[in-house]
């Protein structure tokens, strides 16, 4: 692969030094929202997220666990696993010039792309379970329906005090 990029993106002496000497830099755009991503979606277990002190996350994992389990055991492994890969990344591969460093500043930036990630898969689980209808035409999870609202207002509260804690 290397010398493919080599023979594809070095037309030049400047880019091949570029390639062969430069490391990377992280692209921080394309890397929030995949993480996001797979964050809201899949979730782990209340307790394990609680033992850690990630409430945010633990939400998410009360509000879906309950609908599909089996995600617990495949989030946690994936998170082991993106956990052992960012390491390395960051420790052996990445460059983090210092014109670009921020002191931590994109970690309420990266919690508020999970709340709003939260935000619509609640709003939207919340629209499905008053949505839901039985043989008979009669509403059928108006109970769950009631109990994603206060998870909702839960999640909120969590994020006024996030911003709070952050950002003053």
């Amino acid at each position: 692969m290397y010398y493919v990029k080599l023979f594809l993106l070095g037309s030049t002496p400047r880019s091949v030094w570029q390639i062969k000497y430069n490391l990377p830099s992280v692209a921080w755009g394309t890397l929030f929202p995949n993480i996001t991503l797979l964050v809201v979606i899949s979730t782990f277990s209340f307790l394990f997220l609680q033992t850690l002190g990630l409430t945010i996350l633990s939400l998410t994992a009360l509000g879906y666990s309950i609908i599909s389990p089996i995600i617990n055991g495949l989030a946690v492994m994936t998170f082991f696993l993106f956990y052992q890969l960012y390491k390395y990344l960051f420790l052996y591969v990445y460059q983090q010039p210092s014109s670009s460093d921020t002191g931590g500043l994109f970690f309420p930036k990266a919690i508020q792309h999970v709340f709003v990630g939260l935000y619509i898969q609640q709003v939207c689980l919340c629209a499905l379970f008053f949505l839901a209808r039985d043989e008979s035409g009669k509403a059928s999870s108006v109970v769950q329906g009631g109990l994603m609202i206060v998870l909702i207002v839960v999640t909120v509260s969590n994020f006024f005090l996030v911003v709070f804690v952050f950002l003053g």
